[in-house]
């Protein structure tokens, strides 16, 4: 085993993501400044990734199980964050004739996977696709499949941490609360793959019958027991921002209604006053509001 493997789709698919963001900065000469933090994430994000998938980290993945796991945490849960925090999608908004990607974040779908509890039911649904069963050892057993594999992990791995990057200024408190309950219940859900892992007595994956073979390397439970630790850990911990990130959001969606209230209320006392008791609406000013009728409906 070479201590540098070469992942092409991912080397490839890195440098057309460069060469799309210099452009895009080019496009921006003379319209705005572009904060330069966002381009140092975007780039270290990239070099990341392909630190992670080339070097020699990439050439232990074929031997040791927790290796291969923590490759994968590190494309779904880690490496996400800086690219996203290089605000491709702001960029794509900003620069002119480069707003194909921004039409697509824009889009309802786009608005669906910006929600934060989209992101964090995909954690344990996407740890029991690529951790659990055939997908491990498909990944070292077939190199282009263990390309695609990674790239499909990093591609799940923006959808997954693209609500902390994007703010969804259009749902509702009463919506946002409900996230959170969601989100609490989702913090015991992501537990459970790595409990399982953990606590298995037998494989859990074909990654063991398909491993290289070497007298250094522990025995298949110690191995799979030592990856279940650390999917449980990871899982856990990446739960909290997104808990932080939603209650974030319903403190500034409740100032945001309470700010329309104060407005809704003042508007309503002056025009009573200009029309006088007699012409003044007996009906609470709330229930005529467009935003708070339905939260303060009749009965």
């Amino acid at each position: 085993m070479s201590f540098l493997e070469v992942q092409p789709v991912l080397l490839i698919g890195c440098l057309a993501a460069l060469f799309w963001y210099v452009r895009g900065l080019r496009a921006l000469r003379g319209e705005s400044r572009w904060p330069r933090h966002r381009t140092l994430s975007f780039v270290a994000g990239l070099v990341l990734v392909l630190a992670v998938t080339d070097g020699g980290l990439a050439a232990e993945t074929h031997r040791l199980f927790w290796v291969w796991l923590s490759q994968a945490l590190l494309l779904l849960l880690v490496l996400p964050i800086p690219l996203l925090a290089g605000q491709p999608i702001e960029l794509a908004r900003s620069a002119p004739g480069r707003l194909r990607l921004a039409r697509l974040a824009d889009s309802s779908i786009g608005r669906l996977f910006s929600s934060p509890v989209v992101g964090a039911a995909l954690i344990p649904l996407a740890c029991v696709v690529f951790l659990f069963g055939p997908v491990p050892g498909w990944a070292i057993s077939d190199t282009p499949a263990g390309w695609l594999i990674q790239t499909a992990m990093l591609i799940v791995g923006l959808l997954i941490v693209l609500p902390l990057i994007i703010t969804d200024v259009t749902s509702s408190s009463l919506a946002i609360g409900a996230a959170i309950a969601v989100g609490f219940v989702e913090l015991l859900v992501d537990a459970i793959p790595g409990i399982v892992m953990r606590l298995s007595t037998h494989p859990v994956t074909s990654y063991f019958d398909l491993r290289t073979p070497a007298l250094d390397i522990p025995n298949w439970l110690h191995d799979q027991q030592f990856a279940g630790g650390i999917l449980w850990c990871v899982a856990e911990l990446l739960d909290l921002p997104f808990l932080i990130l939603i209650f974030r959001r319903w403190v500034q969606a409740d100032a945001r209604e309470a700010a329309m209230a104060d407005a809704g209320q003042g508007g309503q006392a002056g025009q009573g006053g200009r029309t006088g008791g007699a012409g003044a609406s007996e009906e609470p000013w709330f229930l005529t509001d467009p935003q708070l009728r339905d939260r303060f409906g009749r009965r």
